[in-house]
């Protein structure tokens, strides 16, 4: 009797398992969040869709458009975590998508091996996203949110609290964070960023970067593109291996290094280390006290204003310069000088200007060009 009745439990945990494995009809579970507070949902591959409502429950639902195999299903609650856990057969097309509904305040980790990862309305907890081959898209998250994309774009606002972002393949678009600083990095796409609260770091290793607001520090690298900066209330460093440095404002040090582009750097209270090999430097500062800033360009022309009332010195550097002709069309200056002298063999020209006794020392160095000095009334 006892082999009878293990004979009929196996036939029936094979129909089971025949009617998981052979699917089209959606794939339903239900869960009590009482005690909850972690979603882990791994789906391989798939598509994945998140949605907040007022209920105390979770509702997981798997749809697609034709039929799939399923491999490995685990759906299931232990304390204080809720797991679902969907891979399926090798040959199966990435034509799944799992449809979540959850209460906002929650943890969610949501990853998948191919697909997108989409979260329509308000979350209030931290998000961890991942996707080996999709794009992932969130806005309106009052918590920490992690993201990796190993072939896709990402796209994100409305954050209050700190950010990580990595796309080995995609473009990278943020807005609107507070409260928390934000890191993002990208090895084949642009960065844009709307405004961040505290300190941003952004690097990319094949496109341009444009930043409108950083309340903190504010640091921006690309291996191959161009680098725009609005505002920044704290120090700001940039780096470009191939292309321009724009800056509308900031508060702090300013480091701005290219290899080849020009350098547009306004409204800077501080310092500023500027170089370039191969373009042009346009500087708008008022120097901090007993600062030390450096302008340097192997290629092109400088261009500094500077506040009458500032207290400090200006050492300028022309080197190359054609031999014989007049110094002052190299050097230009709205200041008088206190030292001019050109090397007529080598026909490099040296300048000084002392302006309210002297202070901050500012230090401008081109070869090919020209350096011209302006009044800053600001």
């Amino acid at each position: 009797m006892k082999t009878k009745t293990f004979i009929i439990s196996a036939i029936f945990l094979m129909m089971n398992i025949m009617i998981i494995a052979q699917h089209s009809e959606p794939i339903v579970k239900t869960f009590s969040t009482v005690n909850a507070t972690n979603l882990q949902v791994s789906i391989s591959p798939g598509n994945i869709t998140l949605s907040t409502w007022n209920k105390n429950e979770i509702r997981i639902e798997v749809i697609s458009k034709s039929e799939y195999e399923v491999k490995h299903l685990v759906s299931k609650k232990t304390n204080s975590k809720i797991k679902f856990d969907l891979e399926l057969e090798c040959c199966s097309k990435n034509n799944i998508t799992v449809n979540i509904k959850a209460p906002s305040k929650f943890r969610f980790d949501l990853q998948t091996t191919g697909g997108n990862i989409n979260i329509t309305n308000n979350i209030s907890g931290k998000l961890v996203a991942e996707t080996e081959g999709g794009n992932v898209n969130f806005y309106n998250v009052k918590g920490n949110v992690d993201v990796i994309t190993h072939g896709g774009n990402i796209k994100g606002g409305n954050i209050e609290g700190k950010i990580n972002f990595l796309s080995h393949g995609g473009n990278i678009d943020l807005e609107n964070v507070k409260n928390g600083e934000a890191n993002i990095v990208t090895h084949g796409g642009n960065i844009n960023v709307g405004s961040v609260s505290s300190n941003l770091s952004a690097v990319t290793h094949g496109g341009h970067i444009n930043i409108s607001d950083v309340g903190g520090n504010a640091k921006a690298v690309s291996y191959g593109g161009h680098i725009n900066m609005e505002k920044v209330s704290g120090s700001a460093i940039m780096e470009t291996n191939g292309g321009h440095l724009n800056l509308r404002s900031a508060s702090g040090n300013v480091v701005a290094k290219t290899l080849g582009g020009h350098i547009n750097l306004q409204n800077i209270t501080g310092n500023i280390i500027a170089s370039t090999h191969g373009g042009n430097i346009y500087a708008e500062l008022s120097p901090g006290k007993n600062t030390q800033s450096s302008l340097e360009t192997s290629s092109g022309n400088i261009e500094l204003k500077i506040p009458p009332s500032a207290e400090a010195s200006i050492n300028v550097s022309v080197e190359n310069a054609h031999r014989h002709e007049d110094g002052n069309k190299y050097i230009k200056s709205a200041f008088p000088s206190s030292r001019f002298n050109i090397d007529e063999d080598d026909g490099d020209i040296n300048a000084t200007y002392i302006l309210n006794g002297g202070g901050s020392k500012i230090s401008l160095n081109c070869s090919n060009g020209k350096v011209t000095i302006w009044k800053w009334n600001r």
